[in-house]
């Protein structure tokens, strides 16, 4: 059997960390900004009950698609989590093979050997 090449994959648990800090932070952000519109809003007297209630329904309606696409993101990574750490331990498992193939080869040559 060729030599298959050598295959390493390594899961950067503290790149993933910092990937999901960052996400969190960003979601801490939106509703900071979410709730500094909304006091804003809320401060304004000039504008109608109306005006109000619809700028704030929109305001919601944004901060729940960035929230969403948040959410997006970080089922993304533990996909990606997921697959890096499938593809490692189908590396460790093909190099498992690969050694016992090697053990049977050296074992049918002495077999082979013996007979002689």
């Amino acid at each position: 059997m060729p030599d298959a090449p050598n295959v390493i994959v390594a899961v950067d648990e503290k790149k993933m960390a910092q990937l999901q800090e960052a996400l969190e932070k960003d979601k801490k952000q939106i509703r900071k900004q979410f709730e500094k519109e909304r006091a804003k809003l809320e401060a304004q007297t000039a504008i109608t009950e109306e005006e109000r209630e619809k700028l704030l329904a929109e305001l919601e309606v944004e901060q729940k698609a960035q929230q969403k696409e948040k959410s997006k993101q970080q089922k993304l990574l533990k996909k990606i989590n997921n697959y890096e750490e499938k593809l490692l331990r189908g590396n460790e498992e093909m190099e498992k093979a690969m050694k016992q193939e090697q053990k049977l080869l050296k074992t049918k040559a002495e077999l082979e050997e013996r007979r002689r």
